[in-house]
């Protein structure tokens, strides 16, 4: 700082300028018109201290406040600027030392007067000045080596960053505790590329949380699928004794649909079939074991009754669409008959209605060649 003080005072406030843009390094976008904002501010100032016959010392000291001034008005755009890209959570120690820097230099700049003389040759305007560009240099230094580390983070975290995004507003109650271990994990490793300034050796942390975050989602997705659409607690209402065969069809389709989230839990498309087909086959258990267990509480003496029961409601089928019952049939190829049967009428239907459709076209297109024949001739 005392060689500072040897120098007249404008190159040390124009020297510590440049060297706070020369720190910037590279800024994001929002930053870049801080950026251009400051060069303009340091070529203005070396313009003026170039070309500018020397004045007296009233113009020089309000020369220097302006250059400090603006100095000011640049350091706190570039901080505010760091603020609104969010740098705490990309670089937070060197934000959080870039934040306690700026307050010490606001401080300073309360207490900067430039027409204090000092005494005896200590202190006055040209040593707050110098005391003041060195402040800005320091909290221009921590707000690049910051945006250094975003670009870390950016470059190496992008996945872990893009996750964590579409995570963030799934999360439930019941895995907060989960996605905040996560949470933590993630700022730990980037704490670590921080102090470190680099990314090597941190390949396996960041894999590892990486891991955690697709399972994370696995779990979440699970939850809304086979919780929030009730297919678990229905299952859990299927005696599999009773209904065995068709307790064992629904569950495998359910576990089917579990392996498949558990391997592509953003297939909405995939997941949808499956959970329809799971679905199905859990509605199909239910009802089968409603006849089962309606079966099972009728007397021995009532077995007809049961047995009639399933061929009065072919019977009824059969009479609505009108097709012959096979009454004589037993029961299983009733209903192939039937089967048959319904099929073919559907196949006769489909032909009548094409049949009708082409009488109806013949019969306009004669319509119209009637209605030509008869305008020719009333015109002849």
């Amino acid at each position: 700082m005392s060689q500072a003080r040897k120098m007249p005072h404008g190159r040390v406030i124009l020297s510590c300028a440049l060297s706070g843009i020369l720190l910037s390094g590279c800024l994001p976008p929002k930053t870049q018109s801080i950026k251009a904002d400051t060069a303009k501010v340091s070529r203005s100032t070396a313009t003026t201290a170039s070309t500018t016959p020397a004045k007296d010392e009233d113009s020089e000291r309000q020369d220097a406040a302006q250059q400090i001034q603006s100095l000011m008005q640049m350091v706190e755009a570039r901080f505010a600027e760091a603020e609104e890209i969010n740098l705490a959570f990309y670089s937070p120690q060197n934000f959080q030392r870039a934040a306690i820097e700026i307050k010490l230099l606001q401080d300073l700049y309360k207490e900067y007067d430039p027409k204090a003389t000092g005494f005896l040759g200590f202190g006055g305007a040209k040593s707050a000045e110098a005391d003041l560009n060195e402040q800005a240099s320091k909290t221009l230094g921590l707000i690049d080596k910051a945006l250094q580390n975003q670009a870390l983070v950016e470059t190496h975290l992008e996945k872990l960053m893009v996750d964590k995004v579409y995570l963030d507003p799934l999360k439930k109650y019941r895995f907060k505790g989960e996605y905040d271990a996560i949470t933590n994990d993630i700022n730990t490793l980037i704490r670590n590329m921080e102090r470190n300034e680099k990314f090597e050796g941190l390949e396996a942390e960041r894999d590892r949380i990486g891991k955690k975050l697709f399972l994370h989602e696995v779990h979440i997705t699970k939850a809304a699928i086979l919780d929030g659409e009730g297919l678990l607690k229905s299952l859990k209402q299927i005696r599999s004794e009773r209904v065995p065969k068709s307790y064992k069809q629904a569950k495998g389709d359910l576990r089917a649909l579990e392996a498949f989230i558990e391997q592509t839990p953003r297939d909405s498309e995939g997941i949808e079939t499956r959970r329809l087909r799971a679905s199905q086959s859990i509605r199909r258990a239910a009802s089968i074991q409603k006849e089962v267990d309606w079966v099972r509480q009728q007397p021995v003496t009532q077995t007809e009754q049961i047995v009639l029961r399933y061929h009065d409601s072919l019977s009824e089928l059969a009479t609505a669409r009108q097709v012959d019952e096979f009454v004589e049939l037993p029961f299983s190829e009733r209903i192939q008959a039937l089967q048959q049967a319904l099929a073919t009428r559907q196949t006769e239907q489909e032909l009548e209605l094409s049949q009708n459709l082409d009488a109806d076209k013949q019969a306009l297109l004669d319509e119209k060649k009637r209605q030509a024949v008869t305008a020719a001739l009333n015109e002849a």
